[in-house]
């Protein structure tokens, strides 16, 4: 199954996202489960400066990811849509009917409210509370993830 995060621009919540899911399921040897990223800007950009940095700490290499263009095959391609925010959930839903029912604020999916802050354009401080949100609430979700399989 793959798990499509989704953000803005795809530089810097839903790559770190995708990275920190991937690290969870391979400390616990899940090899069935795929993370993937992407965003509603332009495709190509790098990463942001600050979350290659803050992921790499944490032990993430996000510095090769580029960011995606959401699309209908990538869409179609997720067993389980996990968007950043309340607003994207619904463009989500909006553009692309068929996601509707697969598709979640990583926040409610982990039993919470609100958005993931968008850290673009803050300061290193930002994307270190950003990334830390992110942990948290994947880490809360990883055995609801392996079960939505």
């Amino acid at each position: 199954m793959r798990v499509l995060f989704v953000c803005t621009g795809n530089t810097c919540r839903s790559p770190m996202a995708a990275g920190i899911l991937r690290k969870l399921l391979d400390g616990r040897g899940i090899s069935d489960v795929e993370a993937d990223s992407c965003g509603f800007a332009g495709d190509g950009m790098p990463v942001t400066t600050y979350a290659a940095e803050v992921a790499g700490e944490n032990g993430i290499d996000i510095r090769d990811h580029r960011s995606k263009m959401i699309n209908g095959s990538l869409v179609e391609s997720a067993g389980l849509i996990l968007a950043m925010s309340r607003r994207h959930k619904d463009e989500i839903i909006r553009y692309f009917p068929q996601a509707e029912g697969k598709t979640f604020t990583l926040a409610e999916f982990a039993g919470e409210r609100g958005d993931v802050e968008d850290p673009m354009g803050m300061g290193r401080d930002v994307y270190v509370r950003t990334f830390g949100r992110l942990h948290r609430l994947i880490g809360k979700s990883t055995d609801k993830i392996i079960d939505y399989r």
